[in-house]
């Protein structure tokens, strides 16, 4: 049995507003989380694209941001194109992390996909009260097919079309609109009107276990052994360098003194 392995790609995107500085230096942690852990894989291969969200104050930050989001489609799109030709792709938010080094998370979800006949891997919010069966969209993971690779170009076209609509998907649907941001999009994909094109191809697993979202008490879970990702989503931010550079289980591999978590 052959272990999926990982390329990690991190990428910062910067506000363009001129009145909008980014800060001048980012949290430390996520230059080495546990999600940049490699396993050698002479067969399968995954490109992982991280986004980190630079924080452009309150000035065109509510377009900026959704922007922002918007772009995981599109890089999703042309990872699945690569010529690396890469057998799975994931997009995780920089403010995530996979937290449990003994083990290959990103295997374990291959393995889910390929046990429901499934292409592409979504995790909901049920860790909210009233968040069981939305999506969030800081984790995707997929396998690299013609399906998948044109959804998701899909998506962001149809993003670009607005109001007028994506007429025709490359995917089968007609007069589909996502001009709101990415998760509405994928909500309505996989619940509302893309459902008979796209759900047979999709599934929504537990955030508790696969997106578990830090604030509301959840960052004090952090080494539970039914979670594999912790997401520090909002303002739980602020908390995930002290959670992860100073938990006594070593997530960096470098102890707190490392180039993870160095000033």
């Amino acid at each position: 049995h052959q272990h999926l392995g990982q390329e990690k790609f991190q990428t910062a995107l910067a506000p363009r507003h001129p009145g909008n500085k980014p800060r001048a230096r980012q949290a430390s942690w996520p230059r080495h989380d546990p999600s940049s852990k490699s396993v050698a894989a002479p067969a399968h291969s995954l490109a992982v694209a991280e986004l980190r969200d630079e924080g452009c104050g309150k000035c065109v930050r509510e377009n900026e941001r959704e922007n922002f989001n918007w772009e995981k489609h599109l890089m999703l799109a042309e990872y699945l194109k690569s010529p690396e030709a890469f057998t799975h792709v994931m997009m995780l938010d920089a403010d995530a992390a996979l937290v449990h080094t003994e083990h290959n998370t990103l295997q374990k979800i291959a393995d889910i996909l390929e046990e429901n006949g499934k292409d592409i891997f979504l995790t909901d919010e049920d860790w909210l009260q009233y968040g069981k069966g939305r999506i969030n969209g800081g984790l995707i993971f997929m396998k690299n097919t013609d399906f998948t690779k044109s959804v998701f170009q899909d998506t962001f076209d149809a993003h670009l079309a607005g109001s007028a609509k994506l007429k025709k998907w490359r995917i089968g649907i007609e007069d589909m609109e996502c001009s709101s941001n990415e998760q509405i999009c994928l909500n309505d994909l996989f619940t509302g009107y893309g459902k008979d094109i796209f759900e047979p191809h999709a599934m929504l697993a537990s955030g508790l276990i696969f997106n578990r979202g830090a604030e509301g008490g959840g960052e004090k879970l952090l080494g539970d052994p039914g979670i594999e990702v912790m997401h520090w989503m909002g303002g739980s931010k602020l908390g995930a360098g002290t959670a992860l550079c100073k938990h006594k289980f070593d997530y960096t591999g470098e102890r707190s003194g490392g180039y993870g978590c160095s000033p």
